[in-house]
């Protein structure tokens, strides 16, 4: 495919399911107890609830049907979307208002989260690993793996080939 349009951040969340949809916050990303839609009390938020169901969308899914049509399911999006900038434009405008909402909510949950109840990352950004321990698996026979960070690694690893 010669994707003429940028796939953005947004739509990519819509897409493949890892977002701000209840499903994902409490299986994967441990940030919600249930699985919930916070917008309209369904038992599970997941990209296709948000896209075909929740009517908080309702306005939005109003628009995006006109051009798209009514079959909302993930196949038929993506070949909608790729048959015409008009379509492509249309997904990408759901995605953006819909999932820029649901983030701002999920912000707003968070912040009104007692400190002691959010969520901590398992690690420190940059790893939180000592630098005595590699990150970076050995290379193999006739491979030198000095590095403990991953430039390190990618660099023994071109130097040596």
């Amino acid at each position: 495919m010669n994707r003429r349009w940028p796939l953005t951040y947004r739509m990519t969340q819509i897409l493949s399911g890892h977002g701000c949809f209840g499903r994902y916050l409490c299986h994967v990303a441990r940030k919600e107890p249930t699985t919930g839609c916070h917008e309209c009390g369904g038992v599970e938020d997941t990209a296709q609830h948000t896209l075909d169901e929740c009517p908080a969308f309702e306005s939005e899914r109003r628009v995006l049907t006109r051009i798209v049509g009514d079959d909302l399911s993930l196949p038929n999006l993506v070949r909608r979307m790729i048959s015409s900038e008009r379509s492509w434009l249309a997904v990408s405008s759901f995605c953006e208002e819909v999932i820029s909402r649901k983030e701002a909510a999920e912000r707003e949950r968070e912040s009104d989260r007692p400190a002691s109840l959010r969520r901590r990352r398992a690690r420190p950004r940059g790893g939180g690993v000592p630098n005595s321990a590699p990150l970076y698996p050995p290379l193999g026979p006739g491979f030198h793996n000095t590095g403990t960070n991953k430039a390190q690694w990618i660099e023994n690893l071109t130097d040596n080939r």
